[in-house]
């Protein structure tokens, strides 16, 4: 059960799943807890525990992940009785917003290699796209070009734009003229001026927008032999 209101709707960030544990200490009451992180964003992330802290609870949290660590205040924005609650980063200094955007950049391509083992066929097609963002140098651009491959998540491109994991992009397909949000999944060499680019789409089933295909599902014994 939700309890008390919920400031930030954590639905507006892309969430990613860390393995990784985060000490959390009540500002106040100098009271820590050790939890487990059930979804991480640039914005805040999502604790498991049975014992929450209380909405509007202004915490310290550090989150450890190998040999690296993040650290951050924030603030207690929703709870969920016996289940965890959901916390919103209010003060983070440039170097571990590098440290947090290169981890969320990990998982961005971890779940794309994933998902093109395991979860759905890629049909090597070229369909003309048209691609909008923002390069390297923080200017908007638009690009015409083609797929080489797409799936029921995500596509690759060649692109001569600048781009980096993590990108949010807008691709549309310029036949059917539907838009979708993608993420930079990964970005592979050159091939001349332009740049192998994978995308991931930002919402699932969104394929059935964009494409006109349909993607059977995987045999499951080749998704046991690929996991193993």
């Amino acid at each position: 059960m939700l309890i008390g209101p919920i400031a930030a709707d954590r639905r507006a960030d892309l969430r990613h799943k860390v393995a990784a544990e985060a000490e959390v200490t009540d500002c106040n009451s100098r009271v820590g807890m050790l939890m487990r992180i059930g979804d991480l964003s640039k914005r805040g992330c999502f604790l498991e525990t049975s014992t929450p802290f209380p909405v509007n609870t202004i915490t310290k949290i550090l989150i450890r992940k190998g040999t690296e660590s993040f650290e951050a205040h924030a603030r207690v924005v929703s709870v969920f009785s016996n289940a965890g609650m959901g916390l919103q980063f209010t003060n983070v200094d440039p170097v571990q917003r590098h440290i947090l955007s290169a981890w969320l950049r990990a998982s961005i391509e971890t779940s794309w290699q994933s998902s093109n083992r395991r979860r759905s066929q890629r049909i090597l097609v070229g369909l003309p796209v048209r691609v909008s963002g923002v390069n390297g140098i923080g200017s908007p651009f638009e690009e015409e070009t083609y797929t080489q491959t797409i799936s029921a998540h995500g596509a690759s491109i060649l692109l001569s734009a600048k781009v980096e994991k993590g990108q949010r992009l807008v691709l549309s397909n310029a036949q059917s003229r539907a838009t979708v949000d993608c993420l930079v999944a990964y970005v592979g060499e050159s091939r001349g001026e332009l740049v192998h680019v994978a995308v991931t789409f930002v919402w699932s089933n969104q394929y059935q927008l964009l494409w006109n295909a349909n993607f059977p599902l995987p045999d499951p014994s080749k998704g046991r032999k690929d996991a193993a």
